[in-house]
């Protein structure tokens, strides 16, 4: 439904602008009938319209040679047939008709001249035809202009009535020696007429003492001769046409016959006059001639006309003027072969009154209201802000009495019924509280499309401030919530975008990630722009992290400006280096800052400074009594760092914070566990220490099996042995820090121990210790009766973090024995050392 009433919205535009262009104009002459009417047989020699009397139903009477006859206009209008029969008539005897004449004021009157006298005729008064006056020996070959057949004597007759019912006829005859009048023209208001020839008029007062009397006489231009004398009576005027040679002249007199208006026309070109006719209601002249039919307004002026030969051969021209607002009329020429031309025509003005309105004299009667042309129209809008809502008001020419609704459009958006406060005939008001791209104004009022573009609709928002926020400009002034702003940033490419409005006070929108420090604005509402300039604060959005040994820094930031400036707890300025679009770079010196302040030349923003936590990345122990400990962002000052393991403060030996690295000594009482770094933060870590043993005691234990003291550092319980014949764990106990009791087997030869120390936290990394080799004391031999010298060779193995000390102790005693001592490079002896080797090599392996 939408889009068929914006055709029609389209449609009527498209007219108006048509219409404005070419001046458009409904004025027509049309012909609609052209028929022929039954009569008494002879040719017609003149026509009028009349009303029956009392009735108002009028007729055309057409005068014969022989009688007369009526025929109702309607018939003729809506006849669909080539003949019209009459619906009266009257035959005159032996009276020779000439002419039919009305003079009274409603046109119920009608009279006809003939050769016996004036005769009143009418078809609601009996006995037909009356003849009111007679005179003897005088023929009357024209109503009011008769001529007697000599050439000298003029006789007057006029009709005049002083009672409607009572006709009166006054005559008086004059004699003219030199020119015969040629047209007679009353206003029977001022009891005058007005008796024309060539070039004269003579002035008549009619009184009803003294019939005709000749007033005045005044010269005229001379014509050939006057004729066709018609009455205007609301403008006190009357019209001749004027023959003269090659033209004719329509002229205009006022009362005094002063002449008020001479309109010429060329027989060349518009042909010969026949007849004229006179609509009164409307004020619009027809002329006649034997090429065109020709409309003029009362002051012979808007001449409109069509070609056509109708009028050539009439004998009269009438008009029937339809008092409606409609404006048409029918205009009647009876042609002397009884052929009636009906040509509907309408006003002269402007578009017709709209078909709205009556047209009189050039000016429009507007019943149902308008404006001067019975136009409805809009001429103007007005709206303002209220209530976050639009009140407008149409002011304009509407329809009278206004309707009680009426659906208005702003664009295709329908006003709601119960938006629409008031309609008058020359004003509506309505409220309207939402945007619409097209603010054509349009709505349907007394049957016509209306339509209006208003220059403004929606009144220009005010921009009192505007306020950033991050990245987000609220702009503060004063507009409805339902507005559409535009913000066109100018210094930026024209870069655009459409301002979200919170409420009648309040629009923001988003700038994008610039670099300029100042932006030109330009706000449109309504097709009005207004103009702002901008300084802008620095926007950042995320977070600064640094590291307390320094180091370029890289961020990103919004609005920084081209001369951008950093400081450090707002003291220390930091260069900034920028990298491209909105990256920057600062180089931060080794420390710990709390915030870095960046401006850009209007304003300043402090972001605070964020540092990586500390981290703990290994514990190495790297040698038997140092840890090198890797970690990150302890900070820089030794002072400012304390170390403990598993609550026992640690020595720093190294502090490198440019590397990330401590080291720190153990002490023999150092205890595996929670190694704790406190510096900005805490952090810890649980580790582990690797078991060194030093020494043993005894040294060769027994070979029945003993008890042995291990002497070391970081020692654990867990202690491994192994030898030829075993490979088990040693039951011990602690002594001190630095020294546990272990039991070992019975055994021979060379044995290993080492201590297994087990990391603090379950599924941790365990930790051997060195490998300890030793070997027990030499079992003796029994051997009763021999003197033999035995050795015992007691060794000693130590293998600390790498290294290997072995240590080998010969102990000599006499024993009873007969064996002889080997020589060192004899065969037993070489075999014995063998073995010797053999048996080191597999405990070595083990």
């Amino acid at each position: 439904m939408i889009n068929n009433y914006l055709f029609i919205q389209c449609l009527v535009l498209f007219l108006v602008l048509i219409s404005s262009i070419f001046n458009v104009d409904a004025r027509s002459l049309n012909i609609t009938k052209n028929i022929q009417i039954t009569g008494v047989g002879a040719n017609a020699r003149d026509a009028s319209i009349s009303l029956i009397q009392g009735g108002g139903v009028p007729f055309l009477y057409v005068v014969y040679s022989t009688g007369y006859a009526y025929y109702s206009l309607d018939h003729i209008v809506n006849s669909t047939v080539g003949i019209v029969p009459m619906d009266g008539s009257e035959s005159s005897g032996s009276v020779d008709f000439y002419r039919i004449v009305k003079y009274n004021t409603d046109d119920s009157f009608t009279f006809l001249t003939g050769k016996n006298g004036v005769y009143f005729c009418g078809p609601s008064i009996p006995s037909y035809p009356n003849i009111p006056f007679s005179e003897p020996g005088t023929t009357f070959d024209k109503m009011l202009t008769a001529s007697t057949p000599g050439p000298n004597i003029f006789t007057l007759g006029l009709p005049y009535t002083l009672i409607q019912s009572n006709p009166i006829l006054f005559y008086g005859t004059k004699t003219y020696t030199t020119n015969v009048p040629t047209d007679l023209t009353c206003d029977l208001s001022i009891s005058s007429c007005f008796l024309v020839g060539s070039n004269f008029v003579d002035i008549y007062k009619v009184s009803s003492s003294f019939g005709l009397l000749t007033i005045s006489t005044r010269t005229l231009s001379p014509y050939d001769k006057r004729i066709n004398g018609i009455q205007n009576k609301a403008k006190n005027m009357f019209y001749y046409i004027a023959i003269g040679v090659g033209s004719f002249s329509l002229e205009g007199y006022d009362l005094d016959f002063f002449m008020r208006f001479k309109k010429d026309f060329y027989i060349s070109t518009y042909g010969n006059f026949v007849k004229m006719a006179f609509d009164k209601s409307q004020g619009q002249l027809f002329i006649g001639t034997t090429t065109q039919i020709i409309s003029l307004d009362w002051m012979g002026e808007n001449l409109y006309s069509i070609e056509t030969k109708v009028a050539s051969n009439a004998v009269s021209m009438d008009v029937w003027s339809q008092t409606s607002i409609k404006n048409t009329g029918d205009l009647f020429i009876t042609k002397s072969d009884n052929g009636v031309v009906v040509i509907k025509y309408d006003s002269y003005c402007p578009q017709n009154c709209n078909n709205n309105g009556y047209c009189g004299y050039s000016v429009c009667t507007c019943p149902n209201g308008g404006n001067s042309i019975c136009n409805y129209e809009i001429t103007g809008l007005s709206s303002r802000l209220l209530q976050d809502s639009l009140l407008v008001t149409l002011s304009g020419k509407f329809f009278e009495p206004p309707p009680s609704t009426i659906d208005i459009f702003v664009g295709s958006t329908l006003v709601p019924s119960v938006y629409v406060i008031s309609i008058g005939y020359n004003s509506i008001k309505f409220n309207f509280d939402s945007y619409s791209e097209s603010t054509l104004i349009s709505f349907t009022t007394g049957g016509q499309n209306l339509t209006y573009q208003p220059n403004s609709f929606y009144p220009n928002a005010n921009f009192n401030s505007v306020v950033q926020i991050d990245n987000i400009l609220y702009v503060h002034g004063e507009f409805g919530s339902f507005y559409s702003i535009k913000a066109t940033i100018t210094s930026e490419n024209n870069y655009e975008s459409t301002l979200e409005i919170s409420n009648s006070t309040t629009a923001f929108f988003t700038v994008p990630d610039l670099i300029s420090n100042q932006l030109q604005v330009s706000f449109l509402s309504n097709d009005q722009p207004t103009s702002k300039t901008i300084n802008l604060s620095p926007y950042f959005n995320s977070t600064l992290t640094s590291s307390d040994r320094g180091g370029d820094l890289n961020f990103v930031c919004n609005y920084y400006g081209s001369i951008p400036k950093a400081y450090l707890d707002g003291r220390i300025e930091v260069s900034v280096q920028h990298i491209e679009d909105n990256k920057y770079k600062v180089q931060i010196p080794a420390g710990v800052y709390t915030n870095i302040t960046l401006g850009n030349g209007f304003y300043n923003i402090s972001v605070p400074l964020e540092y990586k936590s500390l981290s703990i990345t290994s514990v190495v122990q790297t040698d038997v009594q140092k840890l090198t400990i890797t970690a990150t962002d302890f900070g820089i000052d030794q002072d400012d760092v304390s170390i403990t393991l598993s609550g026992e403060q640690l020595e720093i030996i190294d502090f490198d914070y440019t590397n990330g690295k401590i080291d720190v000594s153990l002490t023999d009482e150092s205890i595996k566990g929670d190694l704790v770094i406190q510096a900005r933060q805490i952090e810890s870590i649980s580790i582990n220490l690797k078991p060194n043993i030093t020494s043993i005691t005894p040294i060769n234990p027994s070979y029945n099996g003993d008890t042995i003291t291990i002497t070391g550092l970081y020692l654990s319980t867990n202690v491994e042995f192994k030898n030829k014949n075993s490979n088990s764990s040693l039951s011990c106990s602690e002594l001190t820090s630095t020294s546990i009791h272990c039991s070992i087997p019975k055994g021979s030869d060379i044995f290993t121990i080492k201590s297994i120390s087990e990391h603090p936290h379950q599924g941790g990394e365990s930790l051997t210790s060195n490998v300890f080799i030793s070997n027990y004391e030499e079992e003796p031999i029994d051997s009763s009766g021999s003197n033999e010298t035995s050795h015992a060779t007691s060794s000693s193995h130590e293998s600390s973090l790498g290294s290997t000390t072995t240590t080998t102790t010969t102990t000599t005693s006499t024993a009873p024995s007969v064996e002889e001592v080997p020589e060192p490079n004899s065969a037993k002896y070489l075999q014995s050392q063998s073995v010797l080797v053999f048996l080191l090599i597999i405990l070595l392996l083990l």
